[in-house]
């Protein structure tokens, strides 16, 4: 009972968010709504699909951003790439902006991805925080700190942290796979690319080197793949709604 009211209200709150864009874009072009009038409403329908059309675009930007960083990530750990300040700085932000990719996918896939699409959706975009925050600190505050130092949060607190977010993050790629691949609305191979390479590429402390790196490369795949889908994809044509009439009855 608790899950299904948790999902009610979550569900209640992405469709708030999502409304209130809609009508802060809409607001921004002159246009009147009225009941009387089949041309304003339908100018209504219109802008929305162009504000969701574009909110996929964005998002499907994002993604090829992550694909790539995805594999300079993994060129610079396997040398191919050299290890800079401009290397090191940009590298957490393949979890981020693979946030904002997933964040569009579910966003399309939502009507027919169900329940587990949500549950899917929320683990993923928890563990790609996680993960940020991981990249962050390893590229950021690791650095400056003793090798005993780093050691002993790696054994402690800090170590259980990450291997927790790893756990989660494995747990909402493979549902959110699941979820995906159900709903009809993402390429198969691309949603198996994302969650085979994902697994090795969550558990990088777990995983030979190759196979982490090789996981983050087919992840890329997965990622561009979807995005592609993402750029292209079109809103479905809402029907306007039909005017209201007001039917004078004569008074006796």
């Amino acid at each position: 009972m608790f899950a299904k009211d948790a999902h009610g209200r979550v569900e209640q709150v992405l469709a708030q968010g999502a409304e209130f864009f809609r009508d802060a874009y809409v607001s921004r072009h002159t246009l009147t709504i009225s009941g009387d009038n089949e041309h304003h409403n339908e100018r209504y329908h219109r802008e929305k699909g162009h504000f969701e059309m574009r909110v996929y675009r964005v998002t499907g930007a994002a993604g090829f951003v992550c694909a790539l960083l995805l594999v300079i990530n993994s060129a610079r750990r396997a040398g191919f790439l050299p290890e800079t300040a401009l290397t090191h700085a940009i590298a957490p932000f393949a979890a981020l902006t693979g946030l904002l990719a997933i964040t569009g996918i579910y966003l399309h896939i939502r009507g027919t991805a169900g329940s587990l699409g949500l549950v899917g959706y929320v683990l993923n975009s928890a563990g790609l925080a996680g993960a940020f925050a991981i990249e962050y600190i390893l590229h950021f505050v690791f650095p400056y700190l003793g090798g005993g130092t780093v050691s002993a949060l790696l054994a402690g607190g800090t170590g259980r942290a990450f291997l927790v977010t790893s756990v989660v993050l494995v747990m909402g790629v493979l549902t959110f796979g699941v979820a995906a691949i159900r709903s009809g609305a993402m390429p198969v191979v691309a949603v198996s690319l994302y969650a085979v390479g994902m697994i090795p590429g969550s558990l990088r402390n777990l995983m030979p080197l190759p196979v982490y790196l090789g996981g983050l490369v087919l992840a890329a795949i997965g990622v561009a793949w979807m995005a592609a889908r993402l750029w292209s994809a079109q809103e479905e044509p809402v029907a306007p709604a039909r005017s209201v009439r007001r039917e004078v009855r004569p008074t006796a």
